[in-house]
């Protein structure tokens, strides 16, 4: 299981995308048996980190669990992104 609160989430692939390591940290965390991603809504994020989580998503899918936590209504979310 792999625990990842939104913020942490976002350092980590930036870190990795200047240090050369993002293919690698992906891979690692699509073989996590879960995948859970907390507090999203609580900031706005760059374009390049949203398709970055896309990819998780789409790597992880009927693959191994996700859980995505909003900290705020879906409405609010839709207008944020």
């Amino acid at each position: 299981m792999t625990f990842t609160p939104r913020a942490v989430c976002l350092v980590f692939i930036a870190i990795a995308k200047v240090d050369g390591t993002l293919i690698k940290w992906m891979n690692r965390i699509k073989k996590a048996k879960l995948l859970i991603l907390d507090d999203f809504g609580l900031q706005q994020m760059s374009h390049d980190v949203k398709l970055t989580l896309l990819q998780i998503l789409e790597d992880r899918y009927k693959e191994a669990a996700t859980d995505q936590n909003l900290a705020i209504t879906t409405e609010k979310l839709a207008r944020l992104y």
